[in-house]
């Protein structure tokens, strides 16, 4: 049986589709999945002539960073070694499961993983269809409320939990 490989994306790959594949990698150790699960995350930014995001980590966003730090701490989550990656149409063909963290990055945005990629457009959903509040997670660029950054954290955390959840139900049946 082929390797089960999810991709969350984000506009950056800085933060949201970053603290996903955490969230979700920790799930598959947890349930002893390494050798059948996988997750990666990428940034539809720097992809499609968008220029690539200003930094490769969130700790150079100053604001944004301070008041995501310690949410990031509350919840086990660590950006520190994390650099932002560019998607790949290669990144989009090896997944079997690609999830856009809200819905400018699935398809509303000027440049979004529908237009990007119509012929994989089977395997790549929003990250509203997992988590429940229809919207997917708003980027919290530039938020200086700790709170917010709280909600969000704990937003991806429920999202990723459903998205493994199906997925290891799968793997079960």
């Amino acid at each position: 049986m082929d390797k089960i490989s999810v991709l969350f994306v984000c506009w950056g790959n800085v933060y949201r589709s970053a603290v996903a594949e955490q969230f979700f990698r920790q799930l598959v150790k947890e349930a002893g999945l390494e050798n059948r699960v996988e997750a990666r995350s990428r940034g539809i930014q720097g992809f499609c002539g968008v220029p690539p995001p200003k930094f490769p980590n969130l700790r150079y966003y100053g604001e944004t960073w301070e008041a995501a730090k310690d949410a990031l701490e509350i919840f086990g989550v660590s950006l520190a070694d994390h650099v932002a990656t560019t998607i790949t149409p290669e990144d989009v063909r090896d997944a079997s499961l690609v999830i856009a963290m809200d819905e400018k990055v699935y398809s509303e945005g000027e440049e979004n993983l529908l237009s990007a990629f119509p012929a994989e457009r089977s395997k790549i959903h929003s990250f509203s269809e997992f988590e429940g509040e229809g919207t997917g997670v708003s980027d919290p660029d530039g938020l200086e409320d700790r709170l917010e950054h709280r909600r969000t954290i704990a937003r991806i955390s429920a999202g990723v939990w459903e998205v493994f959840r199906r997925i290891a139900a799968d793997l079960d049946s």
